[in-house]
């Protein structure tokens, strides 16, 4: 997953000094639209240098969250939350823009746990995208990030809390009498909430 990426028109127009120039990251040119663009893609935190400032499109994106795992036979941990999405053009102005890439959160380990939330990226002060919720255990529920996470089965209240720009929320979980059929919420995502179970 990207975890921040610029793109910058690359034309014949760039020789009369028309577009913005920088170096950093996986650099890369692609053809969209008709144009060719200049993509600096971050894997890995780093630094983008703008040489020449201008208009540029953006997409930084943070670290996805972890799974929560049951606790008991026929228990259901939560789906972690994906991480924030933060899109659109931005002005760059000459010198260094510090470029952090955020971890995903650690999936629960077997015997029920919650799983933890994601790491916020950012682009200098540009953008930063918030980190996804942790995936609830069974009986708990998902928590707030970039999209939230899901709940644990017996849940049936909203999952957590995605936030608004960036992502959705969590699913909700369900209860039914026959322990077999009870089910958890999916993680939030930035198309859409997540999924709940059948009651």
């Amino acid at each position: 997953m990207i975890g921040a990426g610029v793109t910058i028109p690359e034309t014949a127009l760039r020789r009369r000094n028309a577009f913005p120039a920088a170096t950093g990251g996986t650099e890369s040119v692609i053809t969209a639209d008709g144009w060719q663009w200049r993509v600096h893609r971050f894997a890995t935190s780093g630094t983008l240098t703008v040489t020449r400032g201008g208009a540029a499109d953006i997409l930084v994106v943070g670290g996805g969250g972890g799974g929560g795992t049951g606790q008991i036979n026929a228990s259901r941990g939560g789906g972690g939350g994906a991480g924030g999405v933060v899109a659109g053009p931005a002005v760059l102005v000459p010198g260094a823009l510090a470029v952090s890439v955020g971890a995903g959160g650690v999936g629960a380990a077997a015997g029920g746990a919650a799983g933890s939330a994601g790491s916020a990226s950012s682009l200098g002060s540009l953008a930063a995208a918030v980190g996804g919720g942790g995936g609830g255990v069974y009986n708990g529920s998902g928590g707030e990030g970039g999209s939230g996470g899901g709940n644990g089965s017996n849940v049936t209240a909203a999952g957590g809390a995605g936030v608004p720009g960036q992502g959705q929320d969590g699913g909700s979980g369900n209860f039914a009498s026959d322990a077999t059929l009870r089910a958890s919420g999916g993680g939030g995502g930035a198309g859409g909430p997540g999924g709940t179970p059948d009651p």
